[in-house]
């Protein structure tokens, strides 16, 4: 999955290869980060299409999304709103402190790609846990 900047109208995210975990584990994990849509185009489904085309891009490229839930600019969500808003795309908690989310691959859309196990989605959030801390 392609790193850098992406934009959808007024509404813009980042995606980064996440240095917060093992190196052997970055090929096919990417971090989203600052989400933001600006105060007066809010409501209009903005971040909404534009988070949508990002899940697209990864279950293409079998590219695991994680994420930390949290205000960004002027951001008007709570965490639980946020962590509620995540899981709509397909995200989980795969830790709680501070909040870790990650998102498979959807299983139709890469079926070469195979499904990370429970275990595998720990030992990943043990690892970023470790990094930060």
């Amino acid at each position: 999955m392609r790193i850098g900047k992406r934009k959808h109208e007024e509404a813009t995210v980042e995606i980064v290869e996440s240095q917060a975990i093992p190196e052997e584990m970055r090929a096919n994990v990417r971090e989203v980060l600052r989400l933001y849509v600006p105060s007066h185009h809010r409501k209009k489904g903005l971040g909404r299409a534009l988070l949508k085309q990002v899940c697209e891009e990864a279950d293409k490229d079998g590219t695991v999304l994680m994420l930390w839930p949290r205000q960004y600019g002027d951001g008007e969500m709570e965490t639980a709103q946020l962590i509620s808003w995540y899981k709509r795309f397909g995200f989980i908690e795969t830790q709680s402190a501070p909040v870790l989310m990650m998102r498979q691959p959807r299983l139709g859309a890469v079926a070469h790609m195979p499904d990370i196990a429970a275990n595998q989605r720990r030992n990943l959030a043990r690892a970023i846990n470790r990094a930060l801390h």
